[in-house]
């Protein structure tokens, strides 16, 4: 993922990715530190998919990078959210929240 990203670029990684991740089954380690490399390979290619699904979800500019689909500017819509990445039941979930309403909460929780 470079600087300069195409939504076609990206779903092709991800595809890549989920090629990657079909393999997981057949990784294996034959001493503790081989186990902790795959471990970190395993929760590195995770990571890569979360952040791919937040760039996609984000769109237009955001920090040192652009989507070269979409105009230079960040859509005034999305100026005042961030992306959220989660993960529940082995699902990946990337979702949009409102920066007033997370404000909100923490003022409410004294933080």
């Amino acid at each position: 993922m470079g600087y300069r990203r195409s939504i076609r670029g990206l779903e092709i990684a991800r595809g890549k990715l989920h090629l990657l991740e079909e393999k997981i089954d057949e990784v294996k380690a034959n001493n503790y530190h081989e186990l902790t490399r795959a471990h970190e390979a395993i929760d590195l290619l995770k990571y890569c998919q979360l952040m791919l699904g937040a760039v996609i979800a984000r769109k237009g500019m955001r920090g040192f990078y652009n989507l070269v689909d979409y105009p230079p500017k960040l859509d005034p819509e999305l100026r005042s959210k961030y992306v959220v990445l989660s993960q529940e039941n082995q699902e990946q979930k990337v979702t949009l929240e409102s920066i007033e309403q997370d404000m909100e909460m923490r003022d409410a929780a004294g933080i």
